[in-house]
């Protein structure tokens, strides 16, 4: 089987040996192997979210995974200034204040080479700095000296869905760490691009990418929930929409998917204590945001309706009305089952949706020329025209295979 990796460094936290460093390559994480040092104990294995016993084979009948409570609503307080609705973030400040965890673990921006990293946030004006997304790859391992010196400390952890399932692993494998790791808190997610990305971002607005100190997506000060910021290297903020800074070719295109995310199915982080998502649905979105909680573990969801934010209790089926609204679900369900197979998984695709298949081949056909450009680096230039190339290769193949299938 081709080993996927996404980097989320939880094999590193597993590995007794020190054989496992984590590091960056061709613009994502990478665990990498010291044989010298390796065992063959299997413990990388046991959580890896991407290793073929532990990959998770969901469809729509299992795929919100165990329910407590699902609500839907706002934190006054932290909606302007946070994904969706702000409610992971009224959660995670209820964590702090009430002295349920001593620190939250979490994503927020950096600078420079990594523009987004995991961090330990110990305050509420630490929350608000890390309460956007970040469409960039970032692991665990940043942090890992701080959980292996926890001294009893509590610690909630806020990642993607691949991370929900590793970490849940760890717990189980080595018991300290379901002590230090006391909540793990679930985003939902489409896929996590190439750093490469925001090269892309920057001819868009037609900034260097060395002028780039810091970003923000998401950030809603612009007008719009997709807003995008970036600070540039002598402090000038800028701000862009969405159509300025390129949300469909660069973002919702998926030209920049990490392989492993073509794998993956896990759209609700089923292992995780409670997942937060924006409430898509036609008509219902606007420049503010409103965010829709799923709860799995009974304190959690003591948490989450005691927490200080506006909410209402919500069917299940609203949450799948607002991932189905982004096309998300047929994604990740139905397309992940051809993308397996062309991996090496033991995955039947059939009855995969024709679309879906041709969707698959076209990110395929993406991702094999970015791993081309990024490991022979070649000029930005020349990627994006062998890409186009391939894409408008792909589009009339597709249309040919449309009009034939009419005929016949």
């Amino acid at each position: 089987m081709v080993k996927l990796c996404i980097g989320c460094g939880v094999c590193e936290y597993a590995c007794n040996r020190d054989a496992i460093q984590i590091r960056w390559e061709n613009g994502s994480y990478k665990a990498h192997f010291d044989n010298t040092k390796c065992i063959n104990c299997g413990a990388c294995e046991r959580v890896c979210p991407f290793n073929k016993k532990n990959i998770l084979n969901l469809d729509r009948s299992n795929m919100l995974g165990n329910v407590v409570g699902c609500y839907i609503g706002i934190s006054k307080t932290y909606q302007t200034t946070s994904t969706s609705g702000g409610a992971l973030t009224e959660l995670c400040k209820y964590l702090l204040n009430n002295k349920i965890v001593d620190s939250i673990l979490c994503v927020g921006p950096s600078t420079k080479k990594r523009y987004f990293q995991y961090q330990e946030v110990t305050t509420i004006d630490g929350l608000k700095k890390c309460a956007r997304s970040a469409y960039y790859p970032v692991s665990i391992d940043s942090v890992k000296s701080i959980i292996e010196k926890a001294n009893g400390k509590k610690y909630a952890v806020v990642g993607l869905p691949c991370l929900c399932t590793g970490l849940r692993k760890l717990r189980e494998l080595q018991p300290k760490y379901k002590e230090s790791i006391k909540y793990i808190l679930g985003i939902v997610c489409s896929y996590t691009p190439n750093a490469e990305m925001i090269t892309h971002i920057a001819k868009n607005v037609g900034i260097a990418v060395s002028e780039i100190d810091h970003l923000r997506f998401r950030d809603k000060s612009v007008g719009d929930l997709y807003g995008l910021s970036i600070c540039t290297s002598n402090g000038e903020i800028k701000k862009y929409l969405p159509n300025e800074w390129g949300l469909k070719d660069a973002f919702l295109s998926k030209n920049y998917i990490l392989k492993a995310c073509l794998a993956c199915n896990n759209i609700y982080a089923i292992d995780a204590d409670a997942v937060f998502m924006d409430a898509w649905q036609e008509g219902v979105s606007d420049t503010a945001g409103t965010s829709l909680a799923i709860t799995r573990n009974k304190d959690v969801d003591l948490y989450v309706k005691n927490m200080e934010w506006t909410y209402n209790r919500a069917d299940l089926s609203r949450a799948v009305q607002a991932q189905d609204y982004g096309h998300l679900i047929d994604f990740k369900i139905e397309g992940s089952k051809y993308r397996r197979s062309k991996f090496g998984y033991d995955c039947s695709y059939k009855g995969v949706p024709l679309k879906e298949k041709a969707e698959s081949w076209r990110l395929l056909i993406a991702n094999n020329v970015l791993k081309e450009h990024m490991e022979k680096n070649t000029t930005f230039e020349h990627f994006r025209r062998k890409l186009t190339i391939e894409t408008i290769v792909f589009v009339l193949i597709r249309k040919i295979c449309s009009l034939w299938s009419k005929v016949v």
